[in-house]
């Protein structure tokens, strides 16, 4: 700032300068405005020395915010038909029919519901009720001081923290959905889609794909949003490691996975087997799958996984699968078509004792043997009887996205629950919720 005011002093007072300059001599008049000129670049060097700036601290990378501002429900369908339903309800609960008035509840160790006629009843230790015409109910946690946790109802072996629908189907099945705040939901799903002993990085890292998915899969219009298996992820209720699993949701609150500002179906799966493939692979070319992130990587650190690679025998005389795939034994020729990478079947040709050619889907082949085949990475040799199939394949799960043992190979190489999100999601960006 110093060489600035003295060169804007010079340049004001322009006739007493000038005056000034004629009282020299001829050759100092000559070489002044060189003078000036290194006066100038002295005091500008002078300006930035003589008070140094501090270096700035490296700005950490926050996740950015997206405008997603409460934080949402999630519905998740535990029982999709069945003749009658048994809960435990422990606590306070409160049972409102769509038609019909409401009934308290208190500590009831079995209630059972029932369709009676057009209407629905519930059956408790303390009382019983019917509502005639009822299509529905709701069961909610009653008014609690000081409670810390929300309370949680018993469904068979497992307990569920959130309050339940039950919906009478046309058929006269019932429909069992609970409904819980996306976080809460969280706890329930993390320990049971990874072990909970297993490394922070790795539950990371899989609780911020598991909230993704369940964000993405949000279906308003519908009954309910998420199965509570592997066809949605598995939400299994309270662990025994709840307490630990609340540590791992909290430190991810809110986190999602985002391409191009939009949160991702993040698709995961047990066991890649060394290599995970396009979505577009798997599941086809829909406008959800053909995205960068969903593209794969090579090079997974899964080998501990005990289906890294494994091998199954069939046989076609004795098993039920042949009939889904409609041949005529013995086989003659099993051809499979792979994709690029990993190993991953397309195809799958059969040339049966006719001497019909059929050709099916790999995924179709894996449905026909499910569960026993575990995915659709395989080779297969056929036996020169033409009635025995030996697959030799690896991983389990379908190999799009994150690779859950392969998360934690990367955690125990000392990869943070980011990057191993980075390398499973290549280009996502992480955000975070507005809540």
């Amino acid at each position: 700032m110093v060489a600035h005011t003295a060169l804007a002093g010079l340049g004001a007072r322009p006739r007493a300068l000038a005056g000034a300059r004629r009282r020299l001599p001829r050759g100092v008049r000559r070489r002044l405005p060189q003078a000036l000129a290194a006066l100038a670049a002295v005091l500008t060097i002078a300006c930035y020395t003589q008070t140094p700036r501090p270096a700035r601290p490296p700005r950490a990378e926050a996740p950015a915010t997206l405008s997603i501002r409460e934080e949402p429900r999630v519905r998740v369908a535990l029982v999709e038909a069945a003749p009658e339903l048994t809960l435990a309800l422990p606590g306070a609960w409160v049972v409102t029919p769509d038609r019909g008035e409401a009934v308290a509840l208190a500590d009831q160790e079995a209630v059972v519901i029932r369709p009676v006629a057009d209407g629905l009843a519930l059956e408790a230790s303390a009382r019983s009720v019917g509502w005639p015409g009822a299509k529905g109910l709701t069961i909610a946690p009653g008014p609690a001081a000081g409670r810390a946790l929300p309370p949680a109802f018993g469904l068979g072996s497992r307990r569920y923290r959130g309050d339940v629908r039950v919906s009478r189907l046309d058929d006269g099945r019932l429909r069992l959905v609970t409904g819980v705040a996306l976080e809460e939901y969280l706890v329930g799903v993390i320990g049971h889609e990874m072990p909970l002993t297993w490394s922070d990085a790795a539950l990371h890292a899989q609780a911020i794909a598991a909230r993704t998915y369940a964000l993405v899969n949000l279906k308003p219009k519908a009954d309910h949003d998420l199965k509570a298996d592997e066809r949605s992820q598995v939400f299994g209720g309270v662990t025994a490691l709840e307490a630990r699993a609340r540590s791992i949701v909290e430190a991810t609150r809110g986190m999602v996975l985002t391409w191009q500002g939009k949160p991702f179906t993040t698709y995961f799966h047990s066991t890649c087997g060394g290599d995970t493939v396009p979505a577009a692979w798997i599941f086809g070319a829909g406008p959800g799958n053909a995205l960068p992130p969903l593209d794969g990587a090579s090079g997974c650190k899964c080998q501990a996984s005990k289906v890294y690679r494994w091998t199954l025998e069939v046989d076609l005389a004795t098993d039920a699968a042949l009939r889904k795939l409609v041949l005529e034994l013995p086989l003659r020729e099993v051809k499979v078509e792979a994709w690029p990478r990993g190993g991953y079947a397309r195809t799958v040709t059969f040339v049966d004792a006719g001497g019909d050619r059929v050709t099916r889907p790999a995924t179709e082949v894996r449905a026909a043997f499910y569960p026993r085949l575990k995915s659709t990475a395989f080779e297969v040799d056929l036996d020169p009887g033409g009635t025995r199939l030996t697959f030799r394949g690896r991983g389990w799960g379908h190999g799009v996205g994150l690779c859950q043992y392969g998360a934690e190979g990367f955690a125990k190489e000392g990869l943070t629950g980011e990057q191993i999100l980075a390398r499973a999601y290549p280009g996502a960006k992480l955000e975070r919720l507005g809540y």
